[in-house]
């Protein structure tokens, strides 16, 4: 089993994950930021792929916190986006890790980026910025937004742009999305 950690801003969170490793056999660990001082974490640079016990990583720059990975795993690759979001005045680093993924990677399955705080920094904006780029088969936000009024209008202009991008989103606690979707 692998953890991957794009941040983590409090020590007791960190210990409580390494904790796992007394439960679980083989637990390894991947961490966004170079200052988590463990032997049992591991970090890749930014803009560096690596072989992480049997999974292909590439570590992506994030302009917030950490890092962000695309993982490759049995044919599926993934890209969690961690803190790296969007905004007005972090626009340009936030296209040019999009464009370097782009690059990098032919194809993602599935993105995960944060749609957190639209009014203040346009996070609908990059993430139809990504869409388009990347051109996932899915797009899942990583903070339950799909209540929040600025969705509905999100859902609105990605239709418009008639991408092959799946939109899903947690409207409760505990919801399931199964990829692919089940015929």
């Amino acid at each position: 089993m692998s953890v991957f950690s794009t941040f983590i801003r409090n020590q007791a969170h960190l210990d409580r994950i390494f904790s796992w490793k007394s439960s679980l056999a083989g637990i390894r660990y991947l961490v966004g930021e170079e200052n988590v001082k463990s032997a049992l974490a591991e970090h890749i640079p930014p803009r560096r792929r690596s072989r992480f016990h049997g999974l292909d990583v590439l570590a992506v720059t994030t302009n917030g916190f950490g890092q962000g990975f695309a993982v490759t795993v049995d044919g599926l690759t993934i890209f969690f986006g961690g803190d790296h979001q969007s905004g007005r005045h972090a626009w340009d680093t936030f296209a040019r890790e999009i464009d370097y993924l782009a690059e990098a990677i032919p194809h993602i399955d599935l993105v995960f980026l944060q749609m957190m705080f639209e009014e203040e920094m346009q996070s609908s904006r990059g993430v139809l910025y990504a869409m388009e780029t990347l051109r996932p088969a899915w797009f899942i936000p990583n903070s339950a937004v799909a209540r929040e009024p600025f969705f509905k209008r999100f859902l609105e202009k990605a239709a418009a742009l008639r991408l092959p991008t799946r939109i899903r989103c947690a409207e409760n606690r505990g919801d399931l999305f199964f990829y692919p979707d089940p015929d």
